[in-house]
C-alpha cells in the first residue's frame, strides 16, 4: 500500500467513524475489501468484530512458533506459493555470518539493526537503521521513511514489506524465517536486496 492509498483509506475511515461503524479511523485496516465495500453502502456497527481482530493480531505478534502454512495445499501448489509468499523452511544457505531470504527490493545497504516487535516499539527506529521484524502491515508504512533497509521473517515478493520497500527504493530481504531470532539491536549488517542475502558484520 502506497502513501496515497493509505491517506485515501484513512479518509474513508473518518467517514465510517462518523457513521458509528468503528471508533477510530485506523480501524479500517482490520477490514477486508468486501466488508469495506458493503459498509460504504450500508454502515453497521463493526466495533465488536474489530476488537476481536485486534486481539487476534496482538496474539499473532507474540507467537514465536508460527505454523508452516495454513490449510492443506498440494506440494506443487505450495512450491509455487513459496515464490510469492516466502519459504516455509529455514534456508540451507544460512551460515553463522549470513542469512538467506528472498530478494525483494534491489540495492545494498549497511547499517545498524533495530528489531521491532510491535507498534509500541516504533520509536526505537532511528534514521538509517535497518528495520528487522516478523512482517509488516499498513500500520508500519511510516517506518519505511526512516529505515535504510528492511529484513523480515515472513513474506514474499508481493508482501506488504517488499512492495513498500520498492516504493521507497530501499533494499529489502524478506522471508528469512530467522532474522528476528538471529539478529539483535545494534548488530551491523549488510543487506543485499538484489541477491536476498543479509551479512553480519560484527567482529
Amino acid at each position: 500500500m502506497d502513501a496515497k492509498a493509505r491517506l485515501f483509506l484513512l479518509k474513508l475511515g473518518n467517514l465510517l467513524v462518523h457513521h458509528h461503524v468503528f471508533l477510530v479511523k485506523e480501524d479500517i485496516f482490520f477490514l477486508y475489501l468486501d466488508e469495506l465495500e458493503s459498509l460504504l453502502e450500508n454502515p453497521v456497527d463493526m466495533t465488536e468484530l474489530i476488537e476481536k481482530r485486534k486481539k487476534e493480531h496482538a496474539e499473532h505478534e507474540k507467537m514465536s512458533n508460527l505454523p508452516k502454512y495454513f490449510g492443506v495445499p498440494e506440494p506443487a501448489q505450495l512450491k509455487e506459493a513459496e515464490k510469492y509468499m516466502g519459504a516455509i523452511e529455514e534456508n540451507d544457505a544460512n551460515s553463522e555470518h549470513s542469512i538467506k531470504g528472498l530478494a525483494s527490493s534491489s540495492g545494498t545497504y549497511t547499517g545498524k539493526v533495530k528489531v521491532i516487535s510491535n507498534t509500541k516499539e516504533f520509536s526505537k527506529l532511528e534514521k538509517g537503521d535497518v528495520l528487522v521484524c516478523k512482517t509488516t502491515t499498513p500500520l508500519w508504512t511510516t517506518l519505511f521513511q526512516t529505515a535504510g533497509a528492511v529484513i523480515t521473517d515472513a513474506g514474499g515478493i508481493l508482501s506488504h514489506s517488499a512492495i513498500i520497500a520498492r516504493e521507497y527504493e530501499i533494499p529489502a530481504v524478506v522471508g528469512t524465517k530467522i532474522s528476528t531470532d538471529k539478529l539483535k539491536d545494534g548488530d551491523m549488517v549488510m543487506v543485499d536486496g538484489t541477491n536476498g542475502i543479509v551479512t553480519l558484520l560484527n567482529e
